[in-house]
């Protein structure tokens, strides 16, 4: 009987602790794990057209984010005063969870700067970035006889150069206006809808230059309609199939600051729970180590990831942003 009561008592003893580790794990997290869990549906907020190269990024990512949280994730594109209205919509009428997926060093770092905003950059706190976009100068041989950016300045010197851009406010435009004005040379932009019509006006000589994306130009560029003369980024760009080097803007004596990459990056509310910001970054990151996910991202012009953290993004932001508010007081 003696023997009885001890191994009774010993099995009631491990239920007991059993039923208390299992309190405890249960009071952690939902799933028992320890860990947080994202268990709402989720918005990503996406502050420009449907189709345009943010929002098909953004598309290919929630496509696989639902798999990885198991929940549905719709994208929607609030647009209007170069982000302005899409980022209000997210910080007004977003969830804890929901994300922003913009060009951060222009939304953030830009935008602020020379529009009135009703939100501040510290309301959103990034996440995890995606990739960054190499920005370029073109121009029309043919139309322009202007085929080097030597060529362009000397052209400028006598003739107001018309570039084309998507006007005051916008990246494309403060990078041109501010590079031309410290050359001492007039300028004068002829605004486009778009990087592409942007390009379109330069195949028919409607502008003498443009800026836009490295790849977005690619096919006008190798099949000779388009001659790159500058690129915005620190080292030549060499990416072009059978097209010399294109040199940066970093060997023009005294230009260094003109430097720009865009970094496309999510960003979730800045009182969105440390766990939950965690638990995202986590599940992104998780993401591009699919490689379906790869795969599909490569059909849309990523061909290398940028993952950066809060801090790192941040870091690049205030950089870029004190670069911004330089070239804005040049052109002034």
């Amino acid at each position: 009987m003696k023997n009885t009561s001890k191994v009774i008592s010993f099995v009631m003893g491990l239920i007991l602790i059993m039923v208390l580790v299992g309190c405890g794990n249960a009071s952690n997290g939902e799933s028992g794990s320890g860990e947080f869990q994202i268990d709402e549906d989720i918005t990503m907020y996406v502050p420009f057209s449907v189709g345009g190269a943010l929002d098909v990024r953004a598309r290919v990512i929630a496509t696989f984010l639902e798999e990885e949280l198991g929940v549905n994730i719709t994208v929607e594109n609030p647009t209007g005063a170069g982000g302005v209205v899409g980022i209000a919509e997210f910080l007004n009428q977003g969830g804890p969870y929901d994300l922003m997926f913009s060009d951060v060093n222009t939304t953030l770092g830009l935008t602020p700067q020379v529009t009135d905003t009703p939100w501040s950059p510290d309301d959103l706190q990034p996440v995890i970035s995606l990739d960054r976009e190499q920005f370029g100068l073109f121009t029309n041989p043919e139309e322009t006889n202007i085929s080097s950016f030597e060529d362009l300045v000397e052209y400028g010197e006598s003739n107001q150069i018309q570039f084309g851009s998507g006007g005051p406010g916008n990246i494309t435009h403060l990078l041109q206006d501010a590079l031309y004005t410290s050359l001492g040379l007039e300028a004068e932009t002829i605004p486009h809808n778009g990087a592409q019509e942007g390009l379109t006006n330069a195949l028919g000589g409607h502008n003498d230059v443009t800026l836009a994306g490295l790849k977005l130009a690619e096919q006008f560029v190798e099949d000779g309609r388009l001659t790159p003369i500058l690129t915005f980024s620190e080292n030549e760009y060499t990416d072009y199939e059978g097209v010399d080097p294109v040199p940066p803007v970093s060997s023009i004596a005294n230009e260094g600051d003109f430097v720009y990459e865009s970094l496309m990056a999510f960003s979730m509310k800045s009182s969105t729970e440390p766990e939950a910001v965690e638990a995202m970054y986590n599940a992104i990151s998780n993401v591009y180590e699919n490689p379906d996910a790869m795969a599909e991202l490569e059909n849309v012009n990523v061909e290398e990831i940028t993952e950066m953290n809060a801090e790192e993004i941040s870091n690049e932001l205030e950089e870029k942003t004190a670069a911004m508010e330089a070239m804005l007081e040049l052109t002034e």
